[in-house]
């Protein structure tokens, strides 16, 4: 009740700093960008209400993926975003807040994780507690794609979120390319969907997945530990990660990759 209520009184925030007073923003308008995840049609959800009912605004809402929705953002087109994943957008991010392009409004939630996860009873039976350990033959094909014969399957990102690309490069610098497809679900629904329906038939579950969200609280996963998070070595690896976004997967390069860092979310 009490992380609910600090929610709330941070969005309001983004309000009240926003767009001031109600008599002096009876007729504003504004432009909030949303995602295709659930965490951020929350917090989309409760700016829109505020700005409606509280300071009479009229509200539009444009809903995308990550890359077009903070590019729109970036050029002015979006007014306000409640949940930036800024370290998996850094460099692009960075350069719009030093161009003044954006302002950033502190910290929507304090701690968040990314990373890999299998479900705890294949962790368990199989002693799967780290990348390396799932790079096997005999281990890839408990997650069999059927789509790719001959390799597992990891259920990843929809390509049109940068954490896609990020997980490509991993796959390629762990080794995890060899036996597992990094596998577009195709939404948010889907890759949620993946999760919940391997639990409900009770089938291994090799997927990336995030936290806060309501999943997590019904299904029991294991993160899969990664090398521990290097500032440096991620800066070098978003490098490789903005050069496939712009020019597409042949131009990977060498580079180094590490877990993902515990991230606080926030707004701009």
């Amino acid at each position: 009740m009490r992380l609910l209520k600090k929610l709330f009184l941070s969005l309001a925030f983004i309000a009240v700093t926003t767009l001031g007073t109600t008599s002096a923003n009876a007729a504003c308008k504004v432009h909030l960008g949303d995602f295709d995840w659930d965490s951020a049609n929350v917090h989309t959800a409760i700016v829109s209400f505020i700005l409606e009912k509280g300071y009479g605004c009229q509200v539009e809402v444009t809903k995308g993926s990550t890359s077009p929705i903070m590019a729109a953002h970036y050029d002015g087109q979006l007014d306000i975003i409640t949940e930036v994943w800024r370290d998996n957008i850094v460099q692009m991010h960075e350069e719009a807040v030093n161009a003044g392009k954006i302002v950033e409004l502190g910290v929507n939630t304090p701690s968040s994780t990314q990373g890999f996860y299998v479900d705890k009873a294949t962790s368990d039976k199989y002693n799967l507690k780290t990348v390396e350990d799932m790079m096997k033959p005999e281990i890839a094909k408990l997650f069999a794609d059927p789509e790719a014969p001959g390799k597992g399957r990891m259920t990843s990102c929809i390509s049109g979120w940068t954490c896609y690309t990020i997980n490509m490069v991993k796959h390629k610098v762990y080794g995890l390319d060899k036996f597992y497809t990094n596998f577009d679900p195709g939404s948010g629904g889907a890759l949620d969907a993946a999760i919940a329906g391997g639990f409900k038939k009770g089938k291994p579950v090799f997927s990336y997945y995030w936290t806060p969200t309501g999943l997590m609280g019904k299904v029991d996963l294991v993160q899969l530990k990664e090398p521990k998070y290097d500032g440096a070595c991620w800066t070098k690896m978003m490098a490789v990660v903005e050069d496939i976004k712009a020019n597409g997967p042949d131009v990977y390069k060498d580079t180094c990759a590490c877990a993902y860092v515990d991230m606080a979310l926030t707004k701009s």
